[in-house]
């Protein structure tokens, strides 16, 4: 697989039940990262969780168990944390109270974790610019430039949330989204060193080992 340009584990909490369960979220995490280690492979693991307020307690694992390892950690849209128009009353004053919000930017403030800035529509209704992100596109590029990726998320599926098996397995229709409105706001956003950085040398230094 590696051979085959394989880079990377994601990691499935259906599989595990684990997406209300932050310790089954923490032996998935394991049982993956055992994986890479006993294959010596120099691949990143990749997990999302819903549950923001969960990156309180998955702190302290990442950083005394996967990052001892070496083992890269990156997680998609923003870990799911959300821009004022998705964020209830008592947060939209202001959103770095959310919760989550300061364990993942510690996190990737010390370079032990890598964020996706993709799929906009997952944490605002903004669309189709997506202008209530800026904070969060900001607040993670100033944290750590050099921790910052981005992805399509195409073709764009329904936001995600906690399903029955049986409606996991159920058909939904893709998502209408305006792909450039968005890239043009994020790369508004951005100076020409942070736009290469998460479009060329952060993704390089990941996928290009």
């Amino acid at each position: 697989m590696h051979r085959a340009g394989v880079r990377g584990l994601r990691v499935n909490l259906y599989q595990y039940k684990a997406m209300e369960d932050v310790e089954l979220q923490k032996v998935a995490l394991r049982a993956h990262l055992k994986r890479i280690i006993d294959l010596s492979l120099p691949w990143s693991l990749t997990m999302t969780t819903t549950r923001t307020e969960f990156w309180t307690t998955l702190e302290p694992f990442v950083r005394d168990v996967i990052v001892s390892q070496g083992v890269i950690l990156v997680t998609d849209h923003f870990a799911l944390l959300k821009a004022t128009s998705l964020l209830p009353g008592e947060h939209r004053e202001d959103p770095t109270t959310q919760p989550g919000y300061d364990a993942v930017m510690r996190l990737v403030r010390d370079g032990h974790l890598w964020v996706k800035l993709s799929a906009p529509y997952r944490i605002s209704d903004e669309d189709p610019g997506y202008s209530d992100v800026k904070f969060l596109v900001r607040a993670f590029v100033d944290a750590n430039k050099h921790r910052v990726l981005w992805g399509s998320d195409w073709p764009h599926t329904p936001r995600m949330k906690v399903r029955t098996h049986e409606a996991a397995m159920r058909e939904t229709p893709y998502l209408e989204v305006d792909d450039a409105a968005w890239l043009k706001s994020l790369r508004s956003w951005l100076s020409d060193e942070e736009w290469d950085l998460l479009m060329v040398q952060n993704p390089s230094h990941i996928f290009g080992r």
